[in-house]
C-alpha cells in the first residue's frame, strides 16, 4: 500500500466532521486540512481563519444548586443544553434551570466548536 495522507474535514464553524485517510496521489477532500496523523475529532477543531488544527478546551462549568434550581454562570454562547426533557442554547449569560422534583439529574453541554462536550451531574433537594 502506498503512502497515506490524513485530512480533517470541517464545517464553516471549525467543527470536524470526520478524518479521512487516503493515498497521497488522491485529491484532498473539499473543506479539509492535511494533518500529520488521525486525531479524535471530538477533541479537536479547525481554526477556519488560519486553517490550523487546535485542541478543544475543557468546559469549566460549576453548577450552583439552590433548592430545585440550578444556575451555571460563565457559559459561552452557542452551547446546546439538555436536561430532564428540556433543551436550550446558551446566549453567553447565566443559565437557569428549574426542576419539579428532588433527585439527581444530568445536564448535557454540547456542540460548541472549541469546547469539549461535558456532562454535569447535580443533586437537588432530598432525593
Amino acid at each position: 500500500m502506498g503512502k497515506q495522507a490524513h485530512y480533517a474535514v470541517f464545517g464553516s464553524d471549525g467543527v470536524i466532521f470526520g478524518i479521512v485517510s487516503q493515498p497521497l496521489r488522491v485529491k484532498a477532500p473539499k473543506s479539509s486540512i492535511r494533518i500529520t496523523a488521525p486525531v479524535d475529532d471530538a477533541r479537536y477543531y479547525v481554526d477556519v481563519a488560519t486553517k490550523t488544527l487546535h485542541a478543544k478546551r475543557e468546559l469549566n462549568a460549576q453548577p450552583v444548586v439552590n433548592g430545585l434550581s440550578v444556575t451555571i454562570n460563565g457559559l459561552p454562547a452557542g452551547i446546546w443544553v439538555m436536561t430532564n426533557g428540556q433543551q436550550a442554547t446558551t446566549d453567553g449569560g447565566s443559565l437557569f434551570i428549574q426542576y419539579d422534583l428532588p433527585g439527581t439529574y444530568a445536564i448535557y453541554l454540547r456542540g460548541h466548536p472549541h469546547l469539549i462536550d461535558t456532562t454535569l451531574e447535580v443533586t437537588l433537594g432530598d432525593p
